[in-house]
């Protein structure tokens, strides 16, 4: 077993067996302890040579007595990149997913004028990438209302599965929603947004709607046990009664209409 420093090797010859070995290990404990240790101290000096002009912290943290040292002179060296710096440049799409390749041929010499003929077999690339104009896709539904003339009621057409009975379909929802919960938008902003970009006029109550993550009402077809939607009898009367919610800041009585079959 090797000999840990300081002890003379004729002393350590003598030790038993088992006694090297906590005493090995005892000093490689205070080994570790000195390390650390060490690394705290370190640590604490750095700490003590920071002020406001090499760190975050504020002027009024520094001690009494401060003085700032004069500002660095301006070097030599140039603006820009400087020589052997590594050179930055943008990858180029991949061939397959180019929309569109333009070949860009001179016709004559840009000195004498002379006509020129052939293709260059290695050309240079030249990308140019560009947002499409962006514009709502306006689709109309035209509900139809039609009467029966057996049992004298009103129906009204219903739309198609999956469309939203509001002015905005799911996508622009979400949209709205997006710039609203993941990059902290104002309201505001959106609208501005809404209204430059896709040339929407957007209301603040419908950017707060999209924004509290509320699901918009879609028109369901009636099951054959649900009762019948849209249908009025004609022999029927309509009553109004005050409703039991009333509106908030504006304190109007919030009135329900409520349908009466005849007796």
């Amino acid at each position: 077993m090797l000999n840990p420093a300081p002890i003379r090797d004729e002393v350590w010859d003598k030790v038993p067996p088992e006694a090297r070995v906590v005493i090995q290990q005892f000093i490689a404990l205070l080994e570790a302890q000195v390390r650390d240790l060490q690394a705290r101290n370190e640590d604490l000096e750095s700490r003590l040579k920071l002020n406001f002009t090499n760190s975050s912290k504020p002027p009024s943290s520094d001690p009494l007595g401060f003085k700032r040292g004069p500002p660095a002179l301006a070097g030599k060296r140039k603006r820009g990149g400087q020589p052997g710096h590594r050179k930055a440049v943008r990858p180029l799409v991949p061939p397959e997913q180019v929309d569109q390749t333009i070949d860009c041929v001179p016709d004559a010499c840009r000195k004498c004028g002379e006509e020129l003929d052939g293709v260059d077999p290695d050309p240079r690339i030249h990308q140019v990438a560009e947002l499409p104009k962006i514009k709502p896709i306006v689709t109309e539904y035209r509900i139809h209302q039609l009467k029966c003339t057996r049992r004298r009621t009103t129906t009204a057409g219903l739309l198609p599965d999956g469309v939203s009975g509001g002015s905005f379909g799911v996508s622009l929802q979400a949209v709205l929603a997006t710039l609203a919960g993941a990059y902290r938008l104002s309201k505001r902003q959106i609208q501005q947004i809404a209204r430059d970009l896709f040339g929407l006029t957007v209301s603040i109550g419908m950017i707060a709607t999209s924004s509290n993550g509320k699901r918009p009402r879609f028109w369901k077809r009636p099951t054959p046990n649900s009762p019948p939607r849209f249908n009025t009898p004609a022999s029927s009367t309509w009553t109004r009664r005050p409703g039991a919610r009333i509106a908030t800041r504006l304190g109007h009585r919030k009135t329900t209409t409520v349908h009466q079959r005849p007796s």
